[in-house]
């Protein structure tokens, strides 16, 4: 059970050690991770040495935007995930269409617009359904 309330964030500090063989083989990459406790969506901050120093001092860091991955915006930080799928059955000569292009799937694409979700692009699955996921985030649970 999730007894999280809006607002309600996580803080998490990773020291990630670098594989492979690239130049950077065998360093460290520190990273601030935020989490929002009620939408999952998450912030992650690249960190330098310099960057841990004026932390642990009290200080405050500047990150550029291409230190940061995750979700970018605050818009939905602290509101409830609400998903839907539907599945519509494939027809012939769906194979090759563009999802976009077939009147029956942005039907139903409309139909869960109307319900205020947003849609991601319609996928097929290995059932031959075209998977059509509406995503949307509330104040309420």
């Amino acid at each position: 059970m999730n007894d999280s309330k809006p607002g309600d964030l996580s803080v998490r500090i990773g020291f990630a050690r670098v594989f492979g063989g690239g130049p950077d083989q065998g360093s460290l990459r520190p990273t601030l991770t935020i989490t929002d406790s009620t939408s999952s969506k998450s912030l992650s901050i690249e960190l330098t040495g310099e960057d841990i120093a004026e932390l642990l001092a009290g200080g405050e860091v500047r990150a550029s935007a291409t230190r940061v991955t995750g979700f970018r915006g605050l818009r939905d930080f602290g509101k409830y995930h609400k998903m839907v799928t539907v599945h519509v059955p494939t027809r012939v000569g769906d194979y090759s269409a563009d999802p976009h292009d077939l009147q029956y799937v942005m039907e139903k694409v409309d139909e869960i617009k109307a319900m205020g979700y947003v849609c991601d692009t319609p996928r097929r699955n290995n059932n031959s359904q075209w998977v059509i996921i509406g995503r949307r985030y509330d104040d309420q649970p």
